[in-house]
């Protein structure tokens, strides 16, 4: 098999829906607009999905929510080949769940480094603003990041 990189993938898009009804479950959220009738996510436009992903991503309030997550992308990975990931990560979308970006990001982390114990991958994170909440919330992004320096976390988006 040929090794792979991914270098452009969101950590909360990656979610199977089967994790997200899960979670979903476990914290009495009703999520049942976003799928369609055949299981998977539904939308029709990029709005729809914004909408969809923005929703999805509340499931994850727990470091062991996201563990799962982080883990569960990156064992994918590494079976289809891919040996380096770079997964962008939203401390609006973490603070929307409830959570501190210190937990964010050490419970992906957790993930990412069991996956590499077991499979190998390599796994970095780079924090993105979202810009559709505005300039003042990118740029507190950015200073979460600057100012908590984590080894996972390479760069800013």
């Amino acid at each position: 098999m040929v090794a792979k990189a991914e270098i452009h993938v969101h950590i909360e898009g990656t979610a199977e829906p089967a994790l997200v009804r899960r979670y979903a479950r476990q914290h009495g959220i009703d999520l049942s607009g976003i799928f369609g009738p055949d299981g998977g996510y539904s939308w029709s436009d990029f709005r729809e999905f914004i909408a969809c992903y923005d929703q999805a991503s509340t499931v994850f309030r727990t470091e062991e929510a996201l563990f799962d997550l982080a883990h569960d992308y990156a064992s994918r990975s590494a079976s289809a080949g891919v040996r380096y990931l770079e997964v962008f990560i939203s401390p609006d979308h973490a603070a929307s769940a409830g959570l501190s970006y210190r937990t964010y990001v050490d419970g992906l982390d957790a993930g990412f480094a069991a996956a590499e114990a077991e499979h190998g991958i390599v796994t970095r994170m780079i924090v993105v603003g979202v810009r559709h909440l505005g300039t003042d919330a990118v740029e507190k992004a950015a200073r979460l990041a600057a100012d908590d320096p984590h080894h996972r976390v390479t760069g800013f988006g």
